[in-house]
């Protein structure tokens, strides 16, 4: 979900900053997608993000209100109207629409207020105080999970990189609301994406709030809590390069993974775009030097965003991990391509990426064909989705 966060961002920001056309394939939608949309979760949910992504800021909703809202279950249905906020983008009617879902008085779906909260957000980014108060609003008179995702992620969207003390301390209420399961170690999502979200609201902001959730990630038992806040941590550090020596020591020297994996993502975010060499060979260190395959398989990832100004160099650098015998480096390379590669057409990632178009592992195939679809362009790979997508082959 964070990715797909950052990625609708990232399109509706440029979409306005560059005004694109919509040269979306409604084929692609329409006949393709939908005859895999139902087959699990994955793919329905997939093809909601495919479906926001193509036609940002168009206001063609056709298939999403005719196949998903309404008919979509639970986390997919929040999903939905989510991606209809990226299609509305602009449109002050349709806007207004998702207003009243909204704040339906709670009487409605669940996850149809959750996603119509969150789609405020992605609609009002960096609001002037209007959308926010709507938003903290609801989250307090609420007592369900679900809206209290939504609102949370609304809420990091309209105060985003603030670090407004207001939202801050609202969403830290959440955060602190822990619910224990009946075995004593479960906790409900919403502290997850809570954490996540005190993080993008201090988004750049290197502070004493960082150091805290770290301090808490190392102190408490539970996973999603330790998953959120080393994550919301690591957001808070992004740009700011030489600062954050202090806190990767100390989230990559943890005994646990999950807590490296993090700072891994801390050091890639704070020199986003630099090239800096210094944070390219600390990055390679982890990957062939750590014990755990999922901290080596992130700093591998991480590698695009330092990357992502040079894609040229990224292949380059990266192509040794695609042709490695480890899943776990081969899947890094990939996504690595798909983040520093993006957009840019690049014949020699194409050439990478076909290598292991057929990889027998599912986890590599898939994300070879969802991390750069900008690439289409190029006969062979649109081809290979098209056979994908007709034989029906499990991705």
């Amino acid at each position: 979900m964070l990715l797909y966060h950052i990625a609708w961002m990232y399109v509706m920001n440029l979409w306005v900053g560059e005004n694109i056309r919509m040269r979306a394939d409604p084929y692609i939608i329409n006949r393709k997608v939908r005859s895999v949309a139902m087959k699990s979760r994955a793919c329905q949910d997939a093809s909601i993000y495919a479906h926001a992504l193509m036609h940002t800021c168009t206001s063609l909703d056709g298939y999403l209100v005719q196949n998903q809202v309404g008919m979509a279950k639970r986390w997919a249905e929040f999903s939905a109207i989510a991606g209809l906020s990226v299609i509305y983008k602009g449109n002050s009617e349709k806007v207004q629409s998702l207003m009243d879902r909204a704040g339906s008085d709670l009487v409605g779906p669940p996850y149809v207020q959750g996603g119509a909260l969150y789609a405020l957000g992605f609609l009002n980014a960096n609001d002037d105080g209007k959308t926010k108060g709507f938003i903290m609003d609801i989250l307090k008179e609420s007592e369900i999970e679900v809206v209290w995702d939504g609102a949370c992620l609304g809420l990091d969207l309209v105060a985003l990189g603030s670090a407004d003390d207001d939202t801050y301390d609202e969403i830290l209420g959440v955060a602190s609301c822990v619910i224990v399961g009946g075995d004593g170690t479960g906790v409900v999502d919403s502290g997850l994406v809570a954490d996540i979200s005190l993080g993008l609201v201090n988004a750049g902001i290197l502070s004493e709030r960082t150091y805290e959730m770290v301090a808490h990630a190392r102190e408490t038992q539970y996973e999603k809590q330790i998953r959120g806040l080393a994550l919301g941590a690591s957001l808070t550090v992004y740009g700011r390069e030489e600062e954050v020596g202090e806190l990767v020591d100390i989230m990559i020297r943890d005994g646990d993974p999950i807590i490296r994996c993090r700072g891994i993502y801390a050091l890639a975010l704070a020199y986003s775009g630099t090239t800096n060499k210094k944070a390219i060979q600390q990055l390679l260190h982890f990957a062939i030097s750590d014990a755990s395959d999922d901290v080596r398989r992130t700093a591998v990832l991480a590698l695009g965003f330092v990357l992502c100004s040079e894609p040229e160099q990224t292949t380059h650098l990266i192509s040794p991990f695609s042709q490695s015998y480890d899943p776990h480096f081969r899947y890094g390379a990939v996504m690595t391509l798909g983040i520093s590669c993006s957009g840019t057409c690049s014949h020699d990632a194409i050439s990478v990426l076909q290598t292991l178009l057929f990889c027998s592992k599912s986890r590599i195939h898939r994300n070879v064909h969802g991390d750069d679809p900008s690439h289409t362009r190029d006969g062979l790979p649109r081809r290979g989705i098209q056979v994908m997508f007709c034989n029906k082959v499990d991705i």
